[in-house]
């Protein structure tokens, strides 16, 4: 049973996978694997950006971009 607050902005819970910093919170592109775990721009690329593998779930990244 959820117990959150109905008026609580959502935003919060997407946030880069590997150093945690929400998406709200980055003003630079975000990318996401077809499974739809997010990466900042920094950590994309120092993993080695579409080339790389999720780190979560080990599906090739690919270059899904979610925000300019």
């Amino acid at each position: 049973m959820r117990t959150e607050d109905p008026d609580e902005d959502d935003t919060a819970a997407f946030e880069c996978v590997v150093c945690l910093v929400a998406a709200v919170d980055t003003s630079g592109p975000l990318y996401q694997c077809p499974e739809g775990h997010l990466y900042c721009f920094t950590c994309w690329g120092s993993l080695g950006g579409s080339e790389s593998l999720c780190c979560v779930c080990g599906t090739a990244m690919g270059g899904i971009r979610c925000r300019p």
